[in-house]
């Protein structure tokens, strides 16, 4: 008898735990496609820096400050030049555990969709600043134009590759279950100039660039349900 009662009891927490579980999905499956896209690049940025190295912490800082005043002053007033200074730093020089100098230093970032007016600027800025970097990129606008396009093109695959899938395997229509969206740039080779000296000239020639592009691409993964 108390055999019979624990087999039944039993039956019924198996069929509880059955009725509260939640349906299994079959026939599901994983796909991707991607879209992608060569952008030429149309903004240009540039990173300067004005450094000064004096006994004094004062003179030192002094000599930043003049030539980055005198650089921000050579800036055209146009508000399509972004520009920014930041990091400023002051350094002690050490030699036998003993401060022998200061070193001033204070960059300054400027970017424009004018290529070939920045370039020349920069030339010019060389004068008493030093040039540390030199990049290229898609403005924003731009890249939200070419993703948003690449990604109705990356859905549409995606939605190819799903119907597909389905008829091969025997199935009349789909639903899908997720999808993920992600968008990463594939750079090519750009110019770029690393900690470049200050010339020596008054007026030194403005750097040779070539913006070059990048490659854009969207990628859509997600899982669909095949059904009947």
């Amino acid at each position: 008898m108390r055999y019979l009662l624990l087999s039944a009891l039993l039956l019924v927490g198996v069929s509880t735990h059955a009725h509260d579980a939640q349906p299994v999905i079959y026939n599901k499956v994983h796909l991707s496609a991607k879209a992608s896209s060569e952008v030429e690049n149309d903004t240009l940025i540039v990173h300067l820096f004005a450094r000064a190295r004096d006994l004094s912490a004062g003179n030192a800082g002094d000599k930043v400050n003049r030539d980055m005043q005198w650089a921000l002053g050579q800036l055209p007033k146009d508000n399509e030049l972004k520009r920014r200074t930041l990091n400023y730093r002051t350094h002690p020089q050490y030699k036998d555990q003993r401060i022998i100098s200061w070193q001033v230093e204070q960059g300054l970032r400027l970017e424009s969709a004018d290529i070939k007016m920045l370039a020349q600027l920069t030339g010019q800025l060389q004068e008493r600043l030093h040039v540390q970097g030199m990049q290229f990129d898609i403005s924003p606008d731009k890249r939200n134009s070419q993703e948003n396009d690449l990604i109705a093109a990356a859905l549409a695959r995606f939605e190819d590759r799903a119907r597909v899938v389905s008829s091969a395997m025997g199935f009349g229509q789909y639903k899908v279950i997720n999808l993920h969206l992600n968008s990463n740039d594939h750079f090519r080779p750009q110019p770029r100039m690393e900690m470049m000296a200050r010339s020596s000239l008054a007026s030194p020639a403005p750097p040779a660039v070539e913006a070059g592009s990048q490659t854009l691409v969207v990628q859509v993964a997600g899982e669909i349900e095949l059904l009947r």
